[in-house]
């Protein structure tokens, strides 16, 4: 497993959009008359396409929270992109798509008390994305809906917003290289995740030679086998969370 932290290294990768404009000095989601949508944008992120999110923690700096709290501060979205590119109030972050994945906005403590929010889902639909590569940018968007605003201190103020992430991932670098989780090797997988794997997609596929071969033995017959040979993106059926895939690792 590898982690990663991340700091934003400029002023102008985080601050909020309101009304036509795009602004630094805060971070703002809610409603305070004017819909405001918090930007946090992460450049350099060293994860390959397709790694296996395992956690990541996005920590807020609190500032003020006016009114409402929860549903009303609303959510924390990615940007649905391979490559965020630099806010402006001509790129402003409610002009992005955003990811299907989210997490509420949290705001509670005093001033520059830290906020977790966990952005797992929503880092994981990112370099899922087939056009992700490591060393892209990664943008979050705060969508509020209701009555009052959640504010976090940022880069100009001396906060920098670590995002830490933990990911595993296939031993060729991403899911277009050689290898992956099953080549790897089993500790990539633990014994729950691997007999689910088993009874769902390798369990069909079975030879009757079950002897004392690693179970990733089962994984083909030799005619798909010959015919997969070497090719490292090539997947088992349809493409799983674990990425099932041969590489070029002898089974047979």
């Amino acid at each position: 497993m590898t982690v990663q932290t991340l700091v934003i290294i400029t002023d102008g990768d985080d601050g909020y959009s309101s009304s036509s404009a795009f602004n630094t000095g805060s971070i703002v989601t809610g409603n305070n008359g004017t819909a405001c949508f918090g930007g946090l944008r992460y450049q350099g992120v060293g994860i390959p396409q397709g790694a296996l999110i395992t956690s990541a923690t996005l920590s807020l700096a609190t500032w003020i929270g006016v009114g409402g709290g929860g549903t009303a501060w609303g959510s924390w979205y990615g940007e649905a992109a391979d490559s965020s590119a630099a806010w402006s109030s001509a790129a402003r972050p409610d002009q992005r798509t955003k990811t299907t994945a989210s997490c509420p906005v949290l705001w509670s403590g005093g001033d520059y008390a830290a906020n977790a929010h966990d952005v797992t889902a929503i880092v994981q639909e990112i370099v899922n994305r087939a056009d992700w590569a490591s060393g892209n940018v990664l943008s979050f968007v705060g969508k509020g809906t209701g009555n009052g605003v959640a504010i976090f201190h940022e880069f100009g103020t001396g906060a920098f917003s670590p995002l830490i992430i933990s990911y595993v991932s296939p031993a060729g670098g991403g899911s277009t290289g050689r290898g992956g989780f099953m080549a790897a090797g089993s500790a990539l997988i633990d014994d729950g995740a691997r007999a689910q794997l088993m009874a769902q997609l390798l369990m069909p596929r079975a030879r009757e030679d079950m002897g004392p071969r690693c179970w990733a033995n089962w994984l083909f017959d030799r005619t798909i086998y010959r015919g997969v040979k070497g090719k490292a993106g090539e997947y088992l059926g349809a493409k799983s969370e674990a990425q099932v895939y041969l590489g070029e690792r002898k089974l047979f």
